[in-house]
């Protein structure tokens, strides 16, 4: 009995369909509060796909940038965006794609005038938005070329990451990768 393979419960056409659309999440970001929002759509990097607003947040948002707004009902927000009961949102959520800014080895090998050695922050395993934000905070006030976090074992690049500093989550390059060498 140990020798056969175990067979899976679902079919194929299930699983297949199940990673396509885990890949096609993990593609997009989910921004969401008014300051977050109003700082990504005033970013002309990013590239901006579904902007999903109530009334009240439309009316305080301001300038949306081109971006066509969907209105919904406060009541069901969080069943219109992919967004858990408990997010405060403030009725202002944005899918948006990862902002791009090249490799690693691109971001901390480029030039740039007066700099002798780029200053690089590495995160690992932090997870709580406020101490997110104060290295983001950190990083800019110390002139960081960047701010490098492990893809697992961190706080994901969207919702409260962002939310406490929009502004330098929109402006200082983050790079993520699969682990952090130990030395």
């Amino acid at each position: 009995m140990a020798d056969t393979p175990r067979k899976s419960k679902k079919p194929n056409w299930v699983i297949d369909k199940e990673r396509a659309r885990r890949a096609a999440a993990a593609e997009t970001v989910w921004l969401f509060g008014l300051h977050a929002v109003r700082d990504a759509l005033a970013n002309p990097g990013r590239e901006k796909l579904r902007l999903v607003v109530t009334r009240n947040a439309l009316d305080r948002l301001g300038d949306l940038h081109g971006v066509t707004p969907e209105l919904t009902d406060p009541r069901v927000f969080t069943k219109t965006v992919p967004l858990s009961d408990e997010n405060v949102h403030q009725g202002a959520a944005l899918e948006v794609k990862p902002l791009k800014w090249g490799s690693l080895s691109e971001v901390a090998l480029r030039e740039a005038p007066g700099e002798t050695r780029p200053l690089l922050v590495a995160l690992d395993r932090v997870s709580d938005p406020h101490n997110a934000g104060a290295i983001l905070r950190s990083a800019e006030v110390f002139g960081a070329r960047a701010v490098i976090a492990p893809a697992r074992h961190s706080r994901p690049r969207q919702g409260p990451w962002p939310r406490p500093h929009p502004v330098r989550w929109n402006a200082s390059p983050t790079c993520a990768c699969r682990t952090l060498p130990r030395r």
